[in-house]
């Protein structure tokens, strides 16, 4: 956060006292989505691997996205093992193999912050001076959902989003006296 000082400076005392003289800082962070790798269960016959990618048939038809089910209400659903209804999206690999799906095939919801600083110090007297502070947190307060599930091999959880990634808005005032 680098503070920005206000350009304004009143000709009257009293005025300036108030409305000149204050500090700024923000820090802004906004970000597309993180690529999502999908997982089923592992058909691999290779203990150590316990998860694995499932094997990729077509893309994904989103469709409508919710926290419930973020990769839509489309064809984003696992086949049985050998079987293909010319509709969704994976398959669970054939036993002894792995699937073919790419890394980071979906993607996670965005993220967007604001934090901001305001401050001001107050001179009383020639060595005395008081600091007034607010800074506040997810100044808009908006909810940024947590990456979704993504176990295609578990409809009942594929797509769901069980977590918040900021938090709530948040504001703190501070005043300290400088001697």
């Amino acid at each position: 956060m680098s503070p920005v000082r206000t350009p304004f400076k009143p000709s009257n005392k009293a005025l300036n006292m108030a409305a000149g003289g204050w500090t700024l800082g923000y820090v802004m962070q906004a970000r597309t989505g993180f690529p999502v790798t999908v997982s089923t269960v592992g058909q691999s016959q290779q203990a150590p691997r316990g998860v694995q990618r499932p094997n990729r048939l077509r893309d994904s038809d989103i469709g409508t996205r919710t926290i419930q089910r973020w990769f839509g209400t489309g064809n984003v659903y696992e086949c049985p093992q050998g079987t293909d209804d010319g509709k969704c999206a994976y398959q669970r690999p054939a036993l002894g193999t792995f699937g073919n799906s790419a890394i980071g095939t979906e993607r996670a919801p965005g993220f967007f912050n604001v934090d901001i600083a305001l401050g001001k110090s107050f001179r009383v007297m020639e060595n005395h001076s008081l600091q007034f502070r607010a800074e506040f947190y997810n100044l808009a307060n908006m909810t940024m959902f947590g990456p979704p599930a993504r176990g295609v091999d578990a409809p009942a959880t594929f797509g769901l989003i069980s977590s918040q990634a900021n938090s709530p808005r948040n504001i703190q005032l501070g005043l300290k006296y400088i001697f």
